[in-house]
């Protein structure tokens, strides 16, 4: 059975976990995580802000429309807020829709976006958001007003309740700083004509704006039935300066199974805008099955904002970047290698604390473990002594497999120790797969026990998760040759 595992185990439960194991040497069973959680809420202010009424405020209104009135000049546009104040930050946001009552129908489609202004209902007009303060372009329509990428598309094509997804990260950045809630903007200029829907103002609560919101971590993809779990992909990977990451996104198309990342996930600094504009096209059209970790890139956006905007709850816990899910068989362990973001990776950091926790509470015959910066690489940056300690944990908790980046190649150690030493006993297996998209790089000193060694093409990793064992396989773009397969037996 698939299921996500939760990162926030409590200490006392995990290492009560932890003694069964080491004292009597049995396995425990572990519960489910909790089923995911749903919450509705219903508009806390909400108005409409008009083109031919361009200082008038229509706060008080019971009905609210949206207009893409372009011959007469006549746009309207609806401005809605939800209060999220029962939902502690940190709390995964899966999924997310809004419910309109639609009183007046359209067969067009309209775009929502992300407010970034603190507009106030009984205040804002066509001019301003509030008071005085005036939108840097009139209708809300500035970069400053509002966020370029839509949040949602409505087609409000008959009367009655219509619902329409939200994006998951936009929620959650809400959730998570709740500073930044702003609510929503309605709007499509370029239509000529337009919808109404009953506002917050509404007599009937069943009819006001609704935001529901599904709280856990998103599932995990399934295998196809009958078939092994698959994990596949690689790091370094979107960049609009080349076609390698539309090669690489195009072999994803034909693999089923769970998508992972070892971070630098878009070039050249992790921004929202090279997200929306590098990663989304490409590799983004896998994001529902995505399980991702970022890299040194990533945070060359502030606290990585962009990164966690972009996968939302996928991305583990916003300030953290690690968690852990099941496959089959399978433990996978997803750790934020940029140390200096999640209070260090000593044995007694949080993340390596939680790292301990973890692998006790989930003891199983196999275990993979994914993150960015290579303990052993050959490449240009050489071996990453920082995530040597969690090495070790996992090397203690009998771990198989280790996926990294960084380095701009593909290379495969043969089953190591923490010290680099070969261990063809207990050793784990590691891969530097940093051949998403990027340019890549060549190799400087060639490493102990690495066997295998590319740096000339661009491709994915895929594991088959079997009940034991596995295999891996790297796959390359069209035009390429080189592969490296392989399979091999769990501890």
């Amino acid at each position: 059975m698939n299921h996500a595992t939760p990162g926030g185990l409590s200490a006392i439960y995990a290492a009560f976990l932890a003694a069964l194991v080491a004292v009597f040497g049995i396995g425990v069973f572990v519960a489910e995580a909790p089923a995911a959680e749903t919450r509705s809420v219903t508009s806390t202010f909400d108005t409409k802000i008009a083109e031919n009424l361009q200082d008038k405020n229509f706060g008080a209104l019971g009905s609210l429309g949206v207009d893409g009135d372009v011959e007469n000049g006549a746009d309207e546009a609806a401005l809605i807020k939800w209060t999220l104040s029962g939902i502690a930050p940190g709390t995964s946001v899966s999924s997310a829709s809004i419910t309109l009552n639609v009183t007046s129908p359209s067969a067009q489609t309209y775009e929502a976006y992300k407010l970034q202004r603190p507009w106030a209902e009984a205040q804002a007009t066509w001019n301003v958001y509030a008071g005085s303060q005036r939108w840097e372009e009139a209708g809300a329509r500035g970069t400053l007003d509002r966020e370029s990428a839509v949040a949602g598309t409505i087609t409000p094509s008959a009367k009655g309740r219509r619902t329409f997804s939200v994006s998951a990260s936009v929620v959650q950045g809400w959730v998570d700083n709740p500073a930044s809630n702003q609510g929503i903007v309605i709007d499509d200029s370029g239509n000529f004509d337009g919808f109404y829907f009953r506002s917050g103002e509404s007599s009937d609560i069943s009819q006001r704006p609704q935001l529901t919101i599904n709280l856990g971590d998103p599932p995990v993809e399934p295998p196809p039935d009958g078939q092994d779990p698959i994990l596949v992909g690689a790091g370094d990977i979107a960049d609009c300066s080349t076609a390698t990451d539309e090669a690489t996104a195009r072999l994803l198309d034909n693999i089923p199974g769970t998508v992972y990342t070892t971070g630098d996930n878009v070039y050249n600094s992790g921004t929202s805008a090279e997200f929306r504009n590098c990663y989304e096209p490409t590799w983004g059209r896998h994001k529902a099955r995505t399980k991702p970790t970022p890299g040194n890139h990533d945070y060359n956006t502030a606290v990585a904002s962009g990164y966690y905007d972009y996968f939302g709850a996928a991305a583990g816990a916003r300030g953290k970047g690690y968690y852990s899910y099941d496959l089959g068989g399978w433990h996978v362990v997803a750790l934020n290698s940029s140390c200096e973001e999640v209070g260090g990776c000593s044995a007694t950091s949080p993340m390596l604390t939680w790292l301990k926790q973890d692998l006790a509470a989930n003891p199983r015959a196999c275990t993979v473990a994914y993150w960015h910066h290579a303990l052993f690489s050959s490449g240009e940056h050489g071996n990453s002594s920082v995530m040597k300690p969690a090495y070790q944990i996992l090397y203690d908790r009998n771990a198989d497999v280790i996926l990294t980046g960084h380095d701009h190649n593909y290379e495969r150690f043969a089953p190591q120790n923490p010290s680099g030493g070969l261990d063809t006993a207990r050793g784990m297996r590691q891969f530097v797969v940093g051949t998403g998209g990027t340019s890549l790089r060549s190799f400087r000193a060639i490493g102990a026990n690495s066997q295998v060694r590319n740096a000339s093409t661009h491709g994915v990793l895929k594991l088959t998760l079997h009940s034991g064992s596995y295999d891996w396989k790297f796959l390359p773009v069209a035009g390429k040759t080189f592969t490296d397969s392989g399979s091999a037996a769990c501890h």
